[in-house]
């Protein structure tokens, strides 16, 4: 059992150690609304460790979105989105496809 105790706190210490700092310097301002999931904050901080990234994670999100997309301009550039909030998203407008940005 100690053997496989050691190996797993091994694989969890380099695992840590490959995800630490950052490879790309964000120069824009970027905040972020989403779940408080611990996946969602796990990838929030790694937002903020390449710097000028802000998160507001919370439970009522989704109550959020229309409101802040709609604003101009929008209180956050990236929002967190589920299956069905995309339909009140496409239909205000405020959710577009990266098509353009991608192809």
């Amino acid at each position: 059992m100690k053997h496989i105790t050691g190996t797993l706190t091994a694989f969890l210490l380099s695992a840590g150690a490959a995800h630490a700092g950052c490879a790309f310097e964000n120069t824009i301002p970027t905040s972020y609304l989403g779940n408080s999931f611990a996946a969602v904050k796990a990838e929030a901080a790694a937002m903020e460790e390449c710097g000028n990234a802000t998160a507001e994670l919370n439970s009522d999100f989704q109550d959020k979105i229309n409101e802040a997309l709609k604003a101009d301009p929008a209180l956050y550039q990236i929002v967190m989105v589920t299956n069905g909030g995309i339909v009140s998203l496409l239909n205000d407008g405020t959710l577009r496809p990266l098509n353009d940005l991608v192809e």
